[in-house]
C-alpha cells in the first residue's frame, strides 16, 4: 500500500511494478524492513529455508492426520469447503451436535513406529536450518497440550531431541559465543511498547490474520486448536532470542505465514459459495493479499546479477595445482570467489555470517585492518605466521575500498615472493603473496 500510494497516478504504480529493483518497503524504520523479510526475497537467498519448511510440514501433515483419527468428532461437521452448498454462509453450518468418539486402543510399539520416524525426520532439521527445527518442535510441542495422542507425539518430540542436541551442540562449539539472553520481547520493534508491537503485527499481517481467525469459527475444534499451537511461532517471534541477530526470528514468523495461509484461503473459499457479494469480495481479497507477490515477482525478475568464473582459467589452475586445501588467505571480505569456489580457506569472510553465529568478528575485523595496514616488514610477517596466513590476496575490491587510505600493498609486494598475478584482468587485478615459512 505505501508503494502503490506514493505513485501519482495508474500508469507510474504499473511501470514502478514491473520496474521494481527492491522489496517492498512498508511505513516502518526497524531493522529488516528492507530486507525482504516478509516477501518471497526470503526463499530466493535462503534456498535452505524452503526445504527445511517442507521437511517440518510433512512431519506435520502426518502428526494431523494421526489425530484427526483420534479426535471427537461432531457428526455431520462440515472440514471442508467442498463440503458446502452454495448459499448463505449462516445456512452452511451443520445442524447435528452428536459426538463420535474413537475407542480407545492403548499405545503399543507398532503405534509408537510411524511416530519415531517422524520424529528422526525432524531432528535431522538443525544442521540444515536449526530456526525451523526449533519452530517445528515449539509447535508440536503446543499440540501436546491440545491433543489426545500425547504419548505419541512426546514419543515424536523426544526422539527428534535426541537426534537434534548433538547437532546444537556442534553448531555451539568452538569460540562461538552463543546467545546472551534467552528472552527479549519486541522482536525489532523501537521502542518495545504493547502498542507498537500491536501496531506492527497489525499492519504486517493484519488482513491474513483477520481471514484466520474467521476461519477458526467457521472449522472445528480441532482446527481452533491448531490455530492455538501455530500461534505458538508468534510467541517465539516477539518474545524471545534464541540466536545472536534477532532478525533470524523472522523465519518463525514465515513458517506462520506458511500455517495461516491455509485459514485464510478458507475463509476466502467459504465467501465464493455466498452469492454475488460473497464472490466480489472474495475476488477482492485475494488480489489485496496477492498484488505485493506479484510486484515482488518483478522485484525478482529485474534483480541484479554478476558473473563469478568457475572451474576453469589460469586462477583455478593455479589454486588447484599449487596450494593445499588447509591454506588460510588474507582477502578482502569475500562472499562468492574463486579462492573459496576452490576450496581454500579465507581469513575473514563477510562479517554478518560469523557475527549472527556468534563468532567474535569484531575482534577479527580489527586484526584484519591491522594486517593491512602495518607497515613495519618484521611486525607484518610475524602477525601473518601468528594468524597462520599462507598467503595474501589484494585485488582492487580492496584497493577501492574502505581500507584504501591505509592498504600496505607496497609493503607486500617490497617482502613477500609474488606467486600469482591477473594479467588478463579477470579477477579485479588480483596479485596473491606467499608468506614464507621462517624456517
Amino acid at each position: 500500500i505505501p508503494f502503490l500510494w506514493s505513485k501519482g497516478s495508474i500508469g507510474e504504480m504499473f511501470f514502478a511494478a514491473v520496474g521494481a529493483t527492491e522489496w517492498l518497503n512498508s511505513i516502518y524504520k526497524y531493522t529488516g524492513e528492507q530486507w525482504g523479510v516478509w516477501s518471497m526475497g526470503t526463499f530466493l537467498a535462503q534456498r535452505h529455508l524452503p526445504a527445511a519448511i517442507g521437511i517440518f510440514l510433512v512431519v506435520l501433515i502426518f502428526l494431523i492426520d494421526q489425530i484427526k483419527e483420534n479426535e471427537p468428532k461432531p457428526a455431520g461437521k462440515c472440514e471442508t469447503p467442498d463440503e458446502i452448498e452454495d448459499g448463505d454462509l449462516a445456512t452452511s453450518e451443520p445442524t447435528a451436535t452428536a459426538i463420535q468418539i474413537p475407542s480407545e486402543t492403548g499405545v503399543s510399539l507398532s503405534k509408537l513406529i510411524p511416530y519415531i520416524i517422524a520424529g528422526l525426520v525432524l531432528g535431522l532439521l538443525p544442521l540444515w536450518n536449526g530456526a525451523i527445527y526449533v519452530a517445528g518442535f515449539a509447535v508440536i510441542g503446543s499440540m501436546v497440550l491440545f491433543f489426545r495422542n500425547r504419548i505419541e507425539t512426546l514419543c515424536l518430540l523426544i526422539v527428534s531431541a535426541v537426534i537434534a542436541v548433538p547437532q546444537i551442540l556442534f553448531l555451539r562449539s568452538g569460540t562461538s559465543r552463543g546467545v546472551t539472553e534467552l528472552f527479549r520481547w519486541g522482536y525489532v520493534v523501537e521502542p518495545a511498547t504493547v502498542w507498537n508491537v500491536a501496531e506492527y503485527f497489525s499492519f504486517t499481517f493484519g488482513v491474513k490474520f483477520v481471514l484466520a481467525l474467521i476461519a477458526t469459527a467457521l472449522l472445528t475444534a480441532l482446527h481452533r486448536k491448531l490455530f492455538l499451537a501455530i500461534s505458538s511461532l508468534v510467541v517465539l517471534t516477539f518474545c524471545t532470542q534464541l540466536s545472536t541477530d534477532i532478525m533470524n526470528n523472522h523465519k518463525f514468523m514465515n513458517v506462520w505465514l506458511i500455517l495461516i495461509n491455509a485459514y485464510a484461503a478458507y475463509t476466502i473459499v467459504r465467501l465464493t459459495k455466498v452469492k454475488y457479494a460473497g464472490k466480489m469480495l472474495a475476488a477482492a481479497l485475494l488480489i489485496f493479499i496477492s498484488v505485493g507477490g506479484v510486484i515482488e515477482l518483478f522485484r525478482i525478475h529485474n534483480i541484479n546479477t554478476f558473473t563469478v568464473p568457475f572451474g576453469s582459467g589460469p586462477l583455478y589452475a593455479w589454486l588447484q595445482s599449487e596450494t593445499q586445501p588447509n591454506d588460510i588467505f588474507l582477502t578482502d571480505n569475500y562472499v562468492h570467489h574463486p579462492i573459496l569456489l576452490s576450496g581454500r580457506r579465507i581469513f575473514y569472510g563477510w562479517a554478518y555470517f560469523g557475527w549472527s553465529m556468534g563468532y567474535a568478528t569484531g575482534e577479527r575485523d580489527k586484526i584484519l585492518k591491522r594486517l593491512f595496514s602495518e607497515r613495519n616488514p618484521a611486525e607484518l610477517t610475524r602477525l601473518l605466521r601468528e594468524n597462520n596466513i599462507r598467503y595474501v590476496a589484494i585485488d582492487d575490491g580492496l584497493r577501492n575500498g574502505h581500507l584504501k587510505p591505509t592498504l600496505n600493498e607496497s609493503v607486500f609486494e617490497a617482502n613477500l615472493e609474488k606467486v600469482f598475478t591477473d594479467t588478463d584482468r579477470k579477477y579485479g587485478s588480483l596479485v596473491i603473496y606467499r608468506v614464507g615459512s621462517g624456517e
